[in-house]
């Protein structure tokens, strides 16, 4: 047996064994319970029209609002933008169901972050870093409301004259 190697030798065997280890951390393992043969689940599958979401959210009213504070590393812009978003005629029930679509789709998601992004930028004293995003959507009278909230560190240049792409020995 190699120096310093743990003691796997059982000598009721007579060959190496593994050593067990009792784990009396969690449950344990546990038999499987005889299922089916088959098993059925449905599931309610949602595509969405990007061009639709294009043109409804070319005609949505924004509202933006925020301020920048000075904090320790810096100053930071902290902000919000509201979208109303102008759905066809459509129930409570469908508003909310839209909603519900709207806050768990990436692809909606990202529209409206760009968008509070974009309103964050115009009202900004100074160019912003790197922004993180709240989204929330509710259903709304006139359809669909989407709220993001924005917070991101205001980048202030070292150097008059730096731009934000070029380093200080750039040409």
């Amino acid at each position: 047996m190699r120096a310093g190697a743990p003691n796997c030798w059982s000598q009721a065997i007579g060959h190496g064994t593994i050593a067990v280890v009792h784990n009396t951390r969690g449950p344990g393992l546990a038999k499987i319970r005889d299922g089916g043969l088959v098993t059925a689940r449905q599931a309610l599958l949602v595509s969405c029209l990007d061009a639709r979401w294009r043109a409804i959210f070319d005609g949505a009213d924004a509202v933006s609002e925020g301020a920048a504070r000075a904090e320790g590393a810096g100053s930071t812009w902290y902000g919000s933008t509201s979208l109303v978003l102008t759905l066809p005629a459509a129930s409570d029930d469908e508003r909310s169901f839209v909603a519900g679509v709207a806050a768990s789709n990436p692809h909606v998601r990202l529209r409206a972050v760009r968008i509070a992004r974009r309103e964050a930028e115009t009202r900004a004293p100074l160019p912003l870093g790197r922004a993180h995003c709240e989204v929330r959507a509710v259903a709304h009278l006139r359809g669909l409301r989407i709220d993001v909230e924005v917070q991101a560190p205001l980048i202030e240049s070292r150097r008059r004259g730096q731009s934000r792409s070029r380093g200080p020995h750039a040409p």
